[in-house]
């Protein structure tokens, strides 16, 4: 599958790496000012386009346009607001190791429905060595233990 837009300056394609999991992969590179325009806005998303242009040097029609290119190239995914987990009361980061009895698809996709379903967990890499899972968490005030979390 490909995405391309008259007006887009990047080719991206959508191609399933050996596992099934398919990847957005860019095909054009990127050059100075997209790479400023991109750390400008992860340091801060809700810049103006007009601030965004002053900051990285050029005038805010032609920002405007690489943003958009950007967006609709699949460089930008979304924009999301980063919480601050100590404010948050979650001032502890952890990380837990899971071992799958088997790595099969059934098995990785029942993981995959509990942990879903578990707000406190961040994110999951699945790990070629054991153990097979290491999956990202915050928590309140003690990290969890065997014993306190439930079997899935």
């Amino acid at each position: 599958m490909r995405l391309t837009s008259e007006k887009a300056r990047f080719r991206v394609e959508y191609s399933p790496n050996g596992l099934g999991i398919g990847r957005w992969c860019l095909k054009t590179a990127l050059d100075a000012i997209d790479r400023r325009i991109l750390k400008h806005l992860q340091d801060n998303a809700r810049l103006t386009n007009v601030e965004l242009a002053e900051k990285v040097g050029i005038s805010s029609s032609p920002c405007w346009r690489r943003v958009r290119a950007l967006e609709e190239g699949h460089v930008i995914a979304r924009y999301v607001t980063l919480i601050d987990p100590v404010a948050a009361g979650l001032p502890i980061s952890v990380f837990i190791n899971v071992s799958l009895e088997k790595q099969i698809e059934p098995a990785l996709q029942r993981f995959e429905k509990a942990v879903r379903g578990r707000p406190e967990i961040l994110e999951c890499y699945l790990m070629t060595a054991t153990p097979t899972i290491s999956c990202a968490s915050w928590c309140p005030t003690s990290a969890p233990t065997s014993a306190s979390c439930s079997s899935t």
